[in-house]
């Protein structure tokens, strides 16, 4: 039978859940590889409350292990608040896009979304973010569980102190955590294919008032415009004066 999961926060002792997510608010279902995605709004909401505010994180499937009694993590949600999601995926984005370090304070370890899933798969296909497989407390008990590459760290990050930000603390140890469940031929192929094709140049334009262009290198226009979102805006002169409505935009591939 399928498994189904609950992202949700924990109190220090790691005893009781403070608050849950709920996938079905978001329009997801429940079942792990069916929101463990890159840019999915679950995934996006449950890690912008973390932005600056480090959280004890499982993602709690129904099917784990008890903890208290004879309650598991996703039955401890029943005694929880509920959060309330943030719809507006521009909101999410944006802070996202500055804030990419995903920082274990207990395991003083840290992954960048965007370095360990770039060149990745194009359009994001076939990759799974980090977090839920990271944080995954009963993976591989019920249909729609993670089953492909890494599955040794899947789990290892469940219930540490976990902080989404954009500076990294010292002495804190990279991991790249790379999760897919294609296989090894397919993997080959697609990597095959992608060093085939190489880095290409796009020349971007910023829809902002003043018209400054620049020079990206990149596998995708898509993975160009997300290296344009995320430049520091210290090395561009034009955020500077940016308005509202200002997104990056390519203007040509040379």
């Amino acid at each position: 039978m399928a498994q189904y999961y609950k992202p949700c926060f924990l109190n220090e002792n790691k005893n009781q859940v403070e608050t849950y997510f709920d996938s079905w608010d978001t329009d997801n279902d429940s079942k792990l590889m069916k929101h463990s995605y890159v840019g999915n709004s679950l995934v996006m909401n449950v890690s912008y409350h973390m932005i600056h505010s480090p959280k004890r994180l499982v993602w709690a499937g129904d099917y784990a292990d008890e903890v208290v009694g004879k309650d598991n993590f996703y039955n401890l949600c029943n005694n929880a608040v509920k959060q309330e999601p943030i719809y507006d995926v521009g909101v999410l984005k944006s802070a996202l896009n500055h804030n990419t370090y995903y920082i274990n304070h207990d395991k003083k370890e840290y992954f960048d979304i965007c370095k360990t899933t770039i060149p990745n798969m194009r359009g994001w296909i076939g990759i799974a973010h980090p977090l839920p497989i990271l944080t995954a407390d009963g993976n591989g008990r019920g249909g729609g569980d993670y089953e492909g590459v890494h599955m040794e760290l899947v789990g290892t990050w469940k219930g540490d102190l976990i902080e989404v930000s954009d500076t990294i603390p010292a002495d804190y140890t990279e991991i790249e955590p790379f999760f897919t469940e294609m296989n090894d031929a397919e993997i080959e192929d697609y990597m095959n294919d992608l060093n085939d094709h190489g880095k290409r140049k796009f020349r971007m334009k910023v829809d902002y008032v003043t018209t400054e262009e620049f020079v990206v290198e990149a596998y995708t226009e898509e993975e160009a415009m997300r290296l344009a979102e995320n430049r520091n805006p210290d090395e561009i002169q034009v955020y500077e004066n940016l308005t509202i409505d200002g997104y990056p935009r390519v203007i040509c591939e040379e």
